[in-house]
């Protein structure tokens, strides 16, 4: 399953444009790295970029660090934002846990 990870850019509080940003992800449960540095895509001209996390395990916890590689901006490191978690990922999620009532 693949998740679309989001992070926001900016510089003097304007949107910031035509950066090389990268993304890493660390596995929380196994304390391992599971994406390094890898590079994030510009989505428009108003400072957000993405990354598609295409091992992404609904079942994991991770943590999330965008780098904008820049000194410049408000922020050069931004947690990331993800979308909201879809019934899917819940279904696949507790398949195949028994609730006992």
């Amino acid at each position: 399953m693949s998740k679309r990870i989001v992070a926001y850019f900016s510089e003097s509080g304007v949107p910031k444009t035509g950066l090389s940003p990268v993304i890493t992800i660390l596995d929380l449960e196994t304390d391992t790295v599971v994406v390094d540095a890898q590079a994030m895509t510009e989505k428009s001209l108003d400072g957000f970029y993405e990354y598609i996390f295409t091992t992404y395990d609904v079942t994991k916890e991770y943590a999330i660090m965008c780098d904008g590689i820049s000194s410049s901006l408000d922020s050069r490191y931004q947690p990331a934002i993800n979308d909201f978690v879809s019934l899917e990922e819940i279904v696949n999620a507790i398949d195949g846990y028994q609730l006992d009532f």
